[in-house]
């Protein structure tokens, strides 16, 4: 015979509420800490070393299994394993897949970094399907690319020796985002370099508009290239043919005149040679007369 409170409607239902309290709430509790707690992870205490690298890394707010994702049977069997075999070593498993990466890093929340307008991403993830964990993965739980990184891959792209000791990204924004290509122009080389704003004085804006690479072939060759790589002798014009500026038969550099990255004046160049017409016609540019842009 029932006794009499369990007669209760009511009464039974508060019990079976509480009962249901009592059993779900260490159910979630313990679902929770396997599911959304990190430290669940060092249970097996080859973990230790991969949690503290977790814990003191740029995704210490990311917990292991929004980047680990196991079916509930692999987890199962990754439990049994470690309690029957009682590994000595981390073996492969939950490895990373690409989409949890882009899920965030595309979609995400604000306060995530979004890589879909960053030239280098475009470059390297979505034109040349360079995936995530070629980068940015080489060591574990360690996410920011180590400075040869770029190497592994560009070979060919050996630093000379002047830049040696800079990282490929100080040239190559990566993360810079409104631009069309990766490759450093005037901005990016000025941003060191500022005191060369100045391209070339003689003749007045020459190259102005030029990319530096044009010059400064700075995987190959740590001087610049030769001006007569673009500007041939032979067509060279007006009094650039005179003996006395002929490259070949006086053995004259360029930049003896067309000094780059220095500001000069057109007459201060030819009297630095021209000494005896300092006077002459003062005040007024030699090519005014003197013509270098057609024959003479």
């Amino acid at each position: 015979m029932l006794p009499s409170f369990l007669k209760n409607r009511k009464t039974v239902a508060l019990i079976l509420v509480i009962a249901a309290l009592a059993l779900s709430t260490p159910m979630y509790i313990g679902y929770n800490y396997y599911q959304n707690d990190p430290k669940f992870c060092t249970s097996c205490h080859l973990m230790n070393k991969p949690y503290e690298l977790w814990r003191t890394s740029a995704m210490h707010e990311v917990t292991c299994h929004n980047c680990h994702e196991l079916s509930p049977a692999a987890a199962m069997n990754l439990v049994y394993l470690t309690v029957v075999e009682n590994p000595t070593e981390i073996k492969s498993h939950a490895e990373v897949q690409e989409e949890f990466c882009l899920k965030c890093h595309t979609e995400g929340e604000i306060n995530i970094p979004q890589i879909t307008e960053q030239i280098g991403h475009q470059v390297h993830t979505f034109q040349s399907n360079v995936t995530c964990l070629q980068c940015h993965s080489t060591s574990l739980h360690q996410f920011t690319p180590p400075d040869s990184i770029c190497s592994t891959c560009h070979t060919e792209k050996q630093k000379t020796a002047g830049m040696a000791s800079l990282d490929c990204k100080t040239c190559h924004t990566y993360s810079a985002t409104g631009k069309l290509s990766l490759i450093p122009g005037q901005v990016e080389c000025l941003t060191c370099h500022s005191e060369r704003q100045t391209i070339m004085a003689v003749p007045a804006a020459a190259h102005q508009d030029s990319n530096c690479a044009t010059c400064h072939q700075l995987h190959n060759n740590s001087k610049p290239q030769s001006c007569t790589s673009c500007h041939a002798r032979e067509e060279l014009p007006g009094l650039h043919q005179l003996q006395s500026h002929n490259l070949e038969q006086n053995q004259n550099d360029c930049q003896r005149c067309h000094q780059s990255h220095q500001k000069s004046e057109v007459r201060t160049t030819c009297t630095s040679c021209h000494y005896n017409k300092v006077e002459h016609n003062k005040g007024i540019d030699c090519n005014t007369c003197h013509k270098f842009t057609k024959t003479a």
